[in-house]
């Protein structure tokens, strides 16, 4: 014990002497030198002469500088002493040439703090666990079938005989999200909201920031208790504490909130963040339905308990329930949910990770050839750096310093570059992430990418950071160091780069020309792609259509007659606002995120699977089609007068024609909807896209708003199509909802525009970021270029000054110098080109209308680059050309 101590107290001792060496170092040069005095002049008593004693001295007790060498090396951290040393040493010589140490560490920050960015949003999305206790441990209960996977829980009185039946968990819990109206102080809002039942947050191992969670006695609703998010706590209550006991009003009913869920928790689905918890009890009517597909389910798994013995267990229990349910599902069943799993839940739900998963990992792959990229031209202008310094390492090396030495100098200086290059990144991956995640927050419903600069990116980029400067900093190093110093030392001009050395430096140049010119097309492309989406046909009319969700706020059991009022009366006075060309009123929009399904019977159509019978359904006023600029090909759409015929009509669009009619005219047919009255088909519809631009149009069918194939939402969205743009229209046309009823919740307000966009995000971001690479690549590339051109012109002034006094013309001094760089970029594209094709091949499924073979996209990058190129050596060119031969001369 006392010898550890004892070491441990000798290790600081040596830290402190390094940290701060000056005053140990002073009194031990005085130590020693009294040493040689009192020796000096005990041999000048002996009768030497001063100097004789002196030197006599010396040879005794030994030079002055290597005792003090030995005894630090005893006294202090040798090796930490000489690394301050060389930082110290790296960061004068960087001083002095401010040029390079700024385009050195500019291109390092921006390639390190594109990495960091993605990294922060990729790891937000795709990797990041969510934080609850134990979360390895949680599984989904998801139905699955041939044709998807991930189909959601089984009814709830299924759920509740999983529960009772299964011995693999410690805790099963349902919930399900959507967006929910509440009142708060008066005031109607709408906000996410999510049903859950009492045992949720204990199976999750959620704790509260305050207060309490909800507990399965809260199912009982006596007192009804509702538990908030932390960031609808800070969002709508300024995080005051006094929120606990303050009311939401749902549906008529107060619950009181009781507590507010942590910082980082803000549910299972990344993406969203819950607002509001209610206890499951909420929607009894459903809990009832043993057909009602409308949950999720989450389970903690026992110690020891598999997720392939939990699937064994309720997969049994799921198969005995629907067997009971006496209904012929088979077709349905097998696509959609033969079987029940236990799937992985410990980063949440996966909607987020399918959307963005494969945009999100080609981005980390771009930006990591933009690292490479500035890697290399760090490299490229290292070596051209270490050319310029081959003098300096002769005289060294002729004095005894060792090669290793030398390296372990250079290195420190290209850490030093990387480390404050690491600083840049750092400082800019905030601003970065924020405008990444800016491109999911669009659109009627957007997404909250919680991605920002943490500890986990913080040493990500410093490690990034350290194994890119080793590895980027050797290899010129070691080339400089590895030179024959006889040749360097016995030249008093500056140097050229020997044969070898210009051979490395130019091959790093034409590394970063074909990395480059991947990147440069893969924008091309997916700019491309952009345009080709935005020129799609989409069907209906895009530009100048507000919309917006409205809620009249009343009980459930509010009177038909009553609500049909109050949807006349907001279209009639929407539709006197000046500017507003049409309005009308549907419970679905093109491109809103939203579809309904239903089962449709056509007269002498034989549906050849379950499939066939599905037509997507929308219920819409008077006036949609005319809003959205959807054409009637055949027939008519709804008018005001058919809200006082007894037979119900619908309009369908071509693609439901054609698959129902196969070319007969279906003006004038009846059809059914399971066992609803006969519809009148009055007309067909232009097709229009629905879910995606990308998507084919699918079987739909309007069915209007006053004789509904199924009951309603309880919030129907307003379409206005205006005559001009203006933000003021918003209120306008609120104000309009309002002065029918002023408790109505008006939310979602968003432009057709913005819908469009949303659906484009992938594409957005893909597209946005690979041309920002592109031009960051380009830059980089460019800088690559003029650093070796300019340093090889500088080389051969001499040369070029030689060639014009013998009277070479300004067109051979240009093939002279622009010669190699032409040939470097021939092999950059040479070998770039192969490289483009596989990259577009690779994001094939992100390209829309764009194939690999597109010649044009890689005849465009190829002239991009080519102009780059051009552009860089126009200033070394004019350089050469300028050479004075006389001045030249003299100087030699």
């Amino acid at each position: 014990m006392r010898s550890n101590l004892r070491a441990v107290r000798e290790w600081l001792v040596r830290l402190g002497n390094t940290l701060r060496p000056a005053r140990p170092d002073r009194d031990l040069e005085e130590e020693l030198r009294l040493h040689v005095d009192l020796e000096a002049e005990r041999l000048q008593r002996a009768g030497y002469s001063p100097t004789a004693a002196h030197r006599a001295a010396v040879g005794r007790l030994g030079a002055v500088a290597p005792a003090l060498e030995t005894v630090r090396d005893r006294r202090d951290l040798r090796w930490l002493a000489d690394l301050w040393r060389d930082v110290r040493y790296a960061v004068r010589r960087l001083r002095h040439d401010p040029a390079f140490a700024c385009v050195a560490i500019l291109s390092i920050g921006l390639g390190i703090g594109a990495n960091t960015a993605v990294f922060g949003v990729l790891d937000a999305v795709m990797l990041r666990s969510l934080p609850v206790n134990r979360p390895q441990d949680l599984v989904f209960l998801e139905a699955v079938g041939s044709r998807t996977r991930g189909n959601g829980a089984p009814p709830y009185p299924c759920f509740e005989r999983l529960r009772r039946e299964t011995s693999a968990f410690t805790g099963m819990a349902a919930f399900t999200t959507d967006q929910l109206p509440i009142e708060i102080d008066g005031t109607s809002e709408q906000v996410l909201g999510q049903i859950a039942s009492g045992n949720y947050f204990d199976v999750l191992g959620v704790k509260p920031a305050i207060g309490r969670l909800l507990s399965a006695d809260d199912e009982r609703l006596n007192p009804p208790a509702v538990v908030i998010g932390y960031a609808y706590w800070q969002r709508r209550f300024g995080g005051d504490e006094h929120v606990l006991g303050r009311t939401i009003v749902f549906r008529g009913q107060s619950f009181t909130i009781v507590g507010v869920t942590p910082r980082h928790f803000a549910g299972l689905n990344p993406g969203q963040q819950v607002d509001v918890t209610l206890p499951i009890t909420v929607e009894r009517e459903y809990m009832a339905d043993a057909g009602d597909w409308w949950l999720q389910a989450v389970g903690r798994l026992r110690p020891g308990a598999t997720a392939t013995q939990a699937s064994t267990e309720i997969d049994a229990v799921f198969q005995s329930y629907v067997s009971g349910q006496g209904t012929d599902m088979s077709a349905l069943r097998r696509e959609y949910f033969a079987h029940l799993q236990a799937l992985p839940a410990a980063r949440g739900m996966d909607t987020l990770r399918t959307r963005f998963g494969t945009p999100l990992s080609g981005l980390a792959v771009v930006s990591g050839l933009v690292l490479l990229i500035a890697c290399a031209n760090l490299g490229s202008l290292l070596l051209v750096r270490g050319t310029g310094r081959a003098r300096e390492i002769a005289i060294r090396l002729a004095a005894g310093a060792s090669r290793g030495r030398l390296v372990r100098q250079m290195l420190a200086e290209t850490t030093v570059l990387f480390i404050v290059g690491a600083g840049v990144g750092i400082a800019l991956a905030p601003a970065a992430i924020s405008g990444l995640t800016g491109f999911f927050a669009v659109g009627r419903m957007p997404l909250h990418v919680d991605a920002t600069l943490n500890w986990r990116l913080t040493a990500a980029a410093a490690g990034v950071a350290l194994v890119a400067a080793l590895s980027t900093g050797l290899w010129p190093a070691l080339r400089v160091v590895g030179r024959d110093p006889r040749m360097a030392a016995t030249d008093g001009r500056q140097l050229t780069a020997s044969a070898r050395t210009n051979a490395a430096t130019r091959a790093l140049v034409v590394a970063q020309i074909a990395m480059a010119l991947v990147l440069v097309v893969t924008a091309v492309v997916f700019a491309k792609t952009i345009v080709n989406l935005r020129d799609v046909d989409l069907g209906f009319r895009q530009t100048r259509i507000l919309t917006m969700s409205v809620n009249p706020m009343r009980p459930d059991d509010t009177p038909a007659d009553e609500s049909a009022r109050f949807w006349t009366d907001v279209l009639d006075r929407v539709r006197t606002v000046a500017g507003a060309d049409r309005a009308s009123l549907s419970v679905m929009t093109p491109l809103s995120g939203r579809d309904s399904q239903t089962g449709i019977d056509v007269p002498g159509f034989e549906p050849q699977s379950a499939d066939d019978r599905l037509i997507h359904l929308n219920h819409v006023s008077d006036g949609y089609f005319q809003t959205y600029g959807i054409p009637i090909v055949r027939g008519r759409g709804f008018t005001t007068e058919d809200k006082r015929t007894r037979s119900p009509v619908i309009v369908i669009n071509e693609t439901a024609a054609k698959a129902y009619f196969n070319g007969r005219n279906p003006i004038g047919a009846y059809v059914r909807f399971g066992s609803s009255d006969p519809y009148e088909i009055i007309g067909v519809a232009g097709d229009s896209k629905h879910a995606s631009v990308r998507d084919v149009t699918p079987r739909f069918v309007f069915a209007p708003l006053w004789r509904p194939v199924r009951n309603l939402f309880p919030r129907l969205t307003l379409s206005v199509a205006l005559d001009r743009s203006s933000p003021g229209f918003t209120h306008l046309i609120t104000d309009q909802v309002h002065a029918v009823r002023s408790t109505a919740l008006v939310s979602d307000v968003v432009t057709l525009d913005d819908q469009i966009d949303a659906t484009l995000v992938s594409e957005r971001l893909v597209a946005t970021l690979a041309l920002a690479f592109a031009a960051l690549a380009l830059g980089l590339a460019a800088i690559g270029i003029y650093g070796v051109l300019a340093h090889s012109v500088a080389g051969r002034r001499v040369e070029f000054g030689i060639r014009s006094a013998l009277g070479a013309s300004p067109r051979r001094l240009a093939a002279a110098v622009l010669g190699p760089v032409t040939i470097d970029v021939l092999l950059g594209t040479a070998l770039g080109l192969p490289l483009s094709i596989l990259a577009v091949t690779l994001a094939r499924t992100l390209l829309f209308d764009v194939q690999p073979g597109d010649a044009g996209s890689y005849l465009m990058g190829t002239a991009v680059l080519a102009l780059v190129a051009a552009a860089t050596a126009a200033r070394p060119l004019y350089r050469a050309w300028s050479t004075d031969p006389a001045a030249t001369l003299r100087a030699e």
